[in-house]
């Protein structure tokens, strides 16, 4: 047999391979199961128990050549590991190994011994592979690679040597070419459901926040009866193929909209055992039968839910579920919109709590700059977020990380000193968000000494930046660049916020170190009001500003001892 008619026939064998792998790529069971963040050890048996059946298959439908078989087994190996991680891997090619090994032949040592060597190998260059955009470029590569160890072994081991330098000049080219490009074609056959899953949890992104944000004006009040209804009734309007939303709070049900209302009541206690089971343990539960819900009315037509619980400071304070009517149909898109309304409506219930403790606040500097954190800023930033969701999923989660520290930090950390890393932590979200915004006219800069050693009170730096943003930077036409300057002396930390915007006259400036500015806000007066009570007359604000040329504010903090 000729080198061409030993390439036609191995394209043809692993043709019916690569059309399975296109036909399991539509199974719902391996796609829920491949796009997991942390496989189980039954996930994992699961994945071996099909990669190693398409090496097996490789195996049977090999060629005989030689006392050898020409076979396309290192396509399923390869694809364990590099699909599986290392267990998955490891184990698909002990399975071919021996199956391989009970085929029998004289290079089949060397085949068993290269077979466990690449599966070890590509389970550990798992978590490389799945940051590549190009997996098929990758997997060709490994598969390549692999092929070429395979036929470097049987040199090495394979007695005796003339025949396996015969066999190897007659398959070496045919293999290589053939599996490489099985492999390629198989990986890009797989990666689709990653594809797939992304364009999903873009979709589901996209609709959380767009509930979020219908649902902020009802939710900035808090967690009660009135405020969960309407966003039950905003989730049961906007979301398809649901029959009903819950929300409950510790162990009573705030609002139920849609089927099961009938004994689903709002202000009765939970009826569900899944429920309560979420509140206990804080882990999200997906349910697919009646039985598994736990409804304790047996005429309960709910079938299928996803319930995730809610939070405040870590704290589980409730759940929010949604319901089918079907059972089994629950979906991965269920799951991660869920997931991401829970997260959301968290966050918007901690700053309704934090709204709450504000007006609580005694020291009336405080209670002036938690004011100032506008429900524009939030309205605003999801609507970026939104867009970006469209563009750039990486960056529309990132920026709603930003979100989330940015309004957590400001709402919670109220008292005493804080470590000046965290402070800077929560002005980089502030402005990552308004940078996202605003891109064509807010830059910024950092000159940040390394280790610096200071602890200092809350919302000292940040008020400062978000004025130079908004009266500097963005009235003025072009923009310009905000910079974050600080240094560490044997006096204390120097810290300078300066911009090239509007600037401002020396009357405005005394106006506002004063107080009297009636349209100026009141962050900056409070900053060095705050500055001065807690360290003395001499370590207030310096600001040097000109119409035209920008603002420049100083500050020193002293170290803690003095």
């Amino acid at each position: 047999m000729g080198i061409f008619e030993i390439i036609g026939a191995l394209t043809d064998k692993i043709s019916v391979i690569l059309v399975v792998a296109f036909l399991l790529s539509k199974t719902k069971l391996f796609r829920l199961t491949l796009v997991k963040n942390k496989l189980t050890v039954r996930d994992k048996f699961f994945l071996t128990v099909i990669f190693s059946i398409f090496g097996i298959i490789g195996t049977y439908f090999g060629l005989p050549i030689q006392n050898a078989i020409a076979n396309s087994s290192i396509t399923g190996v390869v694809a364990a590991g590099l699909l599986g991680g290392p267990e998955v891997g490891i184990g698909t090619s002990m399975v071919v190994g021996i199956y391989r090994l009970y085929m029998g032949g004289y290079v089949a040592p060397a085949s068993v011994i290269t077979t466990l060597m690449v599966g070890t190998i590509s389970g550990m260059l798992n978590h490389h592979f799945l940051k590549q955009k190009k997996k098929g470029t990758y997997g060709f590569i490994v598969g390549l690679s692999s092929q070429i160890i395979l036929f470097s072994m049987i040199l090495l081991l394979a007695k005796p040597f003339e025949a396996a330098w015969a066999l190897v000049k007659i398959i070496a080219f045919p293999m290589i070419a053939v599996n490489s490009f099985g492999v390629a074609i198989f990986i890009t056959i797989l990666d689709s459901i990653y594809q797939e899953q992304d364009r999903i949890g873009a979709k589901s992104a996209q609709l959380a926040l767009e509930i979020a944000n219908k649902t902020l004006p009802y939710l900035k009040h808090g967690l009660d009866f009135d405020s969960a209804q309407r966003t039950g009734e905003i989730i049961y309007q906007m979301v398809e193929q649901i029959c009903a939303v819950a929300i409950t709070k510790d162990d009573i049900i705030q609002a139920h909209i849609g089927l099961g209302i009938d004994h689903h009541r709002p202000k009765d206690h939970i009826m569900n055992r899944s429920t309560r089971r979420v509140l206990d343990t804080g882990v999200y539960g997906v349910l697919q039968s009646r039985e598994e819900i736990g409804c304790s009315s047996g005429n309960c037509q709910l079938m299928a839910a996803v319930t995730v619980p809610l939070k405040m400071k870590e704290e589980i304070i409730g759940t929010l579920v949604l319901y089918k009517e079907t059972e089994n149909s629950i979906t991965y898109v269920d799951i991660q919109l869920a997931l991401g309304l829970a997260q959301l409506f968290s966050t918007q219930i901690e700053i309704s709590e934090a709204d709450e403790n504000i007006r609580l606040l005694e020291k009336a500097e405080l209670k002036a700059l938690q004011a100032q954190i506008n429900p524009h800023f939030l309205f605003n930033a999801l609507n970026t977020i939104i867009s970006y969701t469209r563009t750039d999923i990486a960056m529309s989660r990132k920026l709603l990380i930003d979100l989330g520290n940015y309004f957590r930090n400001n709402l919670q950390k109220v008292d005493g000193f804080i470590d000046f890393y965290d402070e800077i932590k929560n002005v980089q979200s502030y402005l990552a968000i308004e940078e996202a915004r605003f891109s064509h006219k807010i830059k910024v800069r950092y000159d940040i000494d390394q280790n610096i050693r200071c602890k200092l009170p809350p919302l000292i730096i940040q008020p400062i930046v978000e004025n130079a943003v908004k009266h500097g930077l963005l009235p003025h036409k072009g923009g310009g660049t905000v910079k974050i300057i600080v240094h560490q002396h044997e006096m204390g930390t120097h810290v300078t916020i300066e911009d090239d915007g509007m600037g401002m006259d020396g009357e405005k400036v005394e106006k506002i170190l004063s107080g009297s500015c009636n349209n100026c806000g009141i962050g900056i007066y409070n900053v060095d009001r705050r500055l001065k009570t807690i360290y003395g007359v001499n370590y207030g604000l310096s600001i040097e500003s000109a119409i035209g040329k920008g603002t420049k504010v100083n500050f020193i903090v002293p170290p803690r001892e003095q």
